[in-house]
């Protein structure tokens, strides 16, 4: 019986480290597709301004 509660003590103990490990890591993560979603909004913007920018022979009339 006094065995049955220790292993059950160690194995909460376990599973709270574990949760506490993998919050940063997740925390990361997130962080990480943020920054992701930031560049990928900032290199579209970039490619639709070069885009909408007059080309040398744009007013040129025949």
């Amino acid at each position: 019986m006094e065995q049955d509660k220790l292993f059950m003590e160690k194995k909460e103990w376990i599973h709270d480290l574990k949760l506490q490990l993998s919050r940063p890591r997740h925390r990361k993560t997130m962080g990480e597709l943020g920054s992701a979603q930031e560049e990928a909004t900032f290199n579209s913007q970039q490619v639709r301004a070069a885009d909408l920018k007059p080309k040398p022979g744009d007013f040129i009339e025949n």
